[in-house]
């Protein structure tokens, strides 16, 4: 008796697709049928989010849906690879659109069909054009030099004001992420004593190509007086001038008395129109006139200037005056004799009549000015000894105290001239001996050849995100004395001392390099068809008993490792003599003794072993 049968799949495992063909057999009478049903994976979708240079974009927002039932739908964000992965997917075709992208880049708004297969990965690659940035500086028109503290404001092509940006002290303003198309850029204030003067610029701005616009500004015309001193030309202080204004027509002889006016800490004044009116932008001749010198200086000869300046433009008056019986005083870097060295702070102290030693009255502390140098005027007849007390911080005071002597003469000047070693530095750098890639968190203890530690935090360092550390400051001739006392995660620490000494203004480098440490793998199978087999427990140690215990103890307990879903137990940043032994077994399997303890050398660097263990059924 025989009977027709009609088979067909009510249910397909997750992930595939059901085989909905109908078998149909004829079962005869002590026979057996056989039915074969295939089942296909479902398709996988996967989108690749691209920058306009290549690079993968995280961070974008999809949705995705079935043509033909658009209301269902995925939204999805390409993850840190610039990736969407979906899969268990339907076949059929499929609309994907971009509804959010990054800040830089600008969305792309077409929508996108693909078409899924069973069994197949279908890619969509989908590319943003970046935003385009804006770049504006601002400059002196006369010397080119830039211009801090200018605003500008940015418009688009329909008249909507965009920002505000405000030029640092490179003289440089940026607006990020602007979307392509027409802008006008124009001022809306400029730092005195500049002119707004630079007309507003229309730029266009194109996708992945930045735009930079350049703006210039002439200064506001003004008269300006320097004071400074004839033999170091240090600015003077405090100094009353008179300034007068003449008529460009001399034959009526008309003058105008402008007012009293004092040089700035900085021994300078500066007249513009806010100080004389309209008269500052008139053709005419001007007159300046020092009133009375600075204490210690003789009056300078002659005492007044005068100077035709056209309309809008701009003059500078520079008097010097001659300090009187005086010692100025200079200060240099040994290295590098063209650098003053700035805030170096000296005593000077007199010895009465012709007498030397090391006593006397002290007459006053001095500190150098930004050129290096201090004037002690007004001094009488005598030995004067002078003594530097404190250096800039960067250098050394090598220079012993200095003698001279005045003769008392009033127009007597005396320069003395001191020069001082700058401090050096250590530059350590800590790098994979392998690639040379820079290694951060990697702890040093420094000390002098003496054992004194440096620093203020008892000798210890640690390289930064560069792989390096600097120590600064450090006196010329000192030897340092640099051990690695912890290394990154994963590597071998080098642990021999190096040593620097260091010259001055000289900046010595120490190159450490630390080699990765091994890998070690380790694979459980069963003898008959060497399937993994999780779940089977090994006890790791070193040749001197040490437990291995992975990651500081996180990854096992006293050594002690289970293997996972495939059979392994994997081990990274070990290095040595391994010995592996199993030491409990899973229901079904027994231990092989012949395999039971294994030894392997794990070397350092990029190596990795494998070690095999086979169980059998008793």
């Amino acid at each position: 008796m025989a009977r027709r049968c009609l088979p067909y799949e009510l249910e397909a495992p997750d992930g595939y697709l059901i085989d909905d063909a109908v078998r149909v057999v004829q079962i005869n009478l002590d026979e057996n049928a056989s039915f074969v049903f295939t089942n296909t994976p479902m398709p996988v979708l996967r989108i690749i989010k691209t920058s306009a240079d290549g690079t993968r974009l995280g961070g974008v927002h999809f949705r995705i849906a079935k043509i033909e039932d658009g209301a269902h739908y995925l939204d999805r964000i390409t993850d840190d690879n610039g990736e969407i992965n979906i899969d268990k997917l339907d076949p059929g075709v499929y609309s994907v659109k971009e509804t959010a992208t990054t800040s830089d880049h600008i969305i792309d708004v077409r929508e996108y069909h693909v078409e899924l297969f069973a069994g197949k990965t279908s890619t969509l690659t989908i590319e943003n054009q970046k935003r385009p940035n804006l770049i504006v500086y601002k400059n002196d028109a006369d010397t080119g030099d830039p211009i801090p503290g200018t605003v500008f404001t940015v418009r688009a092509a329909d008249g909507h004001s965009v920002d505000e940006i405000e030029t640092g002290p490179d003289g440089r303003a940026v607006l990020e992420n602007l979307l392509p198309g027409v802008y006008e850029i124009s001022e809306k204030s400029v730092p005195s004593p500049y002119l707004p003067d630079a007309p507003s610029q229309l730029v266009t701005l194109y996708p992945n190509r930045d735009h930079t616009a350049y703006f210039k500004n002439h200064k506001r015309p003004i008269i300006e007086i320097i004071k400074e001193n004839a033999v170091t030309f240090e600015r003077l202080a405090n100094v009353p001038f008179r300034v007068w204004y003449a008529s460009n027509n001399t034959a009526t002889g008309e003058f105008n008395n402008l007012g009293e006016f004092y040089t700035d800490e900085n021994g300078r004044i500066v007249l513009d129109g806010t100080k004389m009116g309209e008269l500052s932008l008139r053709d005419g001749w001007f007159r300046v006139q020092e009133l009375e010198p600075l204490k210690g200086f003789a009056k300078v000869d002659p005492d007044t200037q005068e100077a035709f300046i056209p309309a809008g433009q701009g003059h500078t008056f520079v008097f010097r005056n001659q300090p009187l019986s005086a010692i100025c005083v200079w200060k240099y870097d040994s290295e590098h004799p063209n650098i003053a060295i700035e805030g170096a702070v000296f005593q000077i102290r007199y010895l009465s009549g012709n007498t030397s030693g090391t006593g006397g009255t002290v007459i006053g502390t001095f500190r150098t000015s930004a050129n290096g140098s201090f004037t002690a005027t007004g001094l009488q007849k005598g030995t004067y000894i002078i003594d530097e007390l404190s250096s800039d911080g960067d250098h050394v005071i090598d220079t012993p105290p200095q003698t001279v002597y005045l003769s008392g003469q009033e127009q007597e000047v005396v320069q003395v001239y001191f020069s001082n070693s700058p401090m050096g530095s250590l530059l350590v750098k800590k790098v994979d001996a392998n690639d040379g890639a820079p290694l951060s968190d990697v702890e040093f203890f420094v000390t002098t050849s003496d054992g004194t530690v440096v620093g203020d935090a008892n000798g210890k360092f640690v390289t930064d995100s560069s792989g390096s550390f600097t120590i600064s400051g450090v006196e010329p001739g000192t030897t340092l004395v640099v051990k690695e006392t912890r290394a990154k995660d994963g590597y071998i620490m080098d642990d021999v001392p190096q040593t620097a000494k260091i010259g001055a203004g000289q900046t010595v480098t120490l190159e450490f390099r630390n080699k990765k440490q091994g890998n070690l793998v380790i694979h459980k199978l069963s003898s008959t068809d060497k399937t993994p087999l999780e779940g089977v427990q090994f006890k790791l140690t070193y040749a001197d008993g040490r437990v291995v215990d992975a990651d500081g103890g996180k990854q096992s307990s006293n050594g002690l490792y289970w293997t996972n879903a495939e059979g392994q137990i994997v081990l990274s940043g070990i290095t040595g003599t391994v010995i592996v032994t199993e030491v409990a077994s899973i229901d079904g399997y027994a231990i092989d003794p012949s395999t039971q303890t294994q030894t392997i050398v794990v070397n350092p660097g990029d190596d990795t072993q494998h070690v095999y263990f086979v169980r059998f059924v008793p």
